[in-house]
């Protein structure tokens, strides 16, 4: 057992971690499993093994500095088969609301050099993943009858050009892969 202590006469003795970020981290996966609505329709569970906190340490240990725990399998229960110790950007990309696997939104969007903000915005208003990704908000070139643009163009307009460009290059390569 993980250093036993006893509290009191005739206490079972513990683990003497309880004040530890590691059973901070054991106790809140229990309680999700148990509390959090969607953790309890999805079924995700822990397992047997881990209901005991010194068998979870003694799986796991303590958890690197800037990491927390994070099913691989999100699908998956927690158990030792399926956990490790993540970083905040690994467990951001093993999330089923990504829209390329293990790429988030954010890295997709600013792969395309356009703002993660664009990318959320065109989701939310019901756009699909893909069209998302594809969508270049390019607008069509403007007929003779219309007002034409000053010859001379800002810093600002010079940049965007260049953005739009680089990203059709990006669209049109994961388009022909």
């Amino acid at each position: 057992m993980v250093g036993q202590t006893k509290r009191g006469p005739g206490r079972k003795p513990t683990h003497g971690k309880s004040t530890s970020r590691a059973y901070r981290i054991w106790s809140g996966m229990k309680a999700r499993c148990k509390n959090n609505l969607d953790y309890v329709k999805k079924k995700i569970t822990v397992c047997k093994r881990w209901e005991s906190f010194e068998k979870f340490y003694a799986d796991m240990g303590d958890p690197p500095p800037g990491t927390s725990l994070d099913r691989k399998n999100n699908k998956l229960g927690y158990s030792p088969a399926n956990c490790r110790w993540s970083t905040k950007i690994v467990q951001n990309n093993n999330t089923a609301r990504n829209i390329v696997p293990g790429r988030s939104i954010r890295q997709e969007a600013l792969a395309l050099g356009i703002s993660p903000q664009t990318m959320y915005s065109r989701i939310r208003t019901g756009m699909s993943p893909d069209a998302a990704l594809t969508h270049t908000d390019l607008r069509p070139l403007r007929s003779h009858s219309q007002e034409r643009l000053p010859a001379t163009s800002s810093k600002k307009t010079q940049g965007a050009a260049r953005i739009n460009h680089s990203r059709r290059k990006h669209i049109n390569r994961r388009l022909e892969a």
